[in-house]
């Protein structure tokens, strides 16, 4: 069972973990690539929504889409898109 996607980077020269978390509306967030890579990540446009955690392992392992990962460095929240391959799967 998944429970989490996380992946590593920095924010201000510090290293971080960002986490997949649910938006405000409870759900996961996803980006459509198009044929150069990512589409434009904060045009609404490409925005993607999920219910459940399992639809978003099945819709990047598709190639077709990039995660929303946050972290919370320093009490301000970062945004990042980030692809299947680095990305790291945890499981019960």
């Amino acid at each position: 069972m998944l429970v989490n996607i996380t992946s590593s980077g920095t924010v201000y020269g510090n290293a971080t973990t960002f986490n997949l978390e649910r938006n405000k509306q409870g759900q996961y967030e996803l980006v459509r690539r198009d044929a150069q890579g990512i589409g434009k990540p904060f045009n609404r446009n490409n925005r993607v929504y999920v219910e459940c955690i399992e639809e978003v392992r099945s819709k990047m392992e598709s190639g077709d889409y990039y995660v929303i990962l946050t972290s919370h460095k320093f009490n301000i929240p970062r945004r990042v898109a980030r692809p299947f391959s680095s990305c790291q799967l945890i499981t019960l």
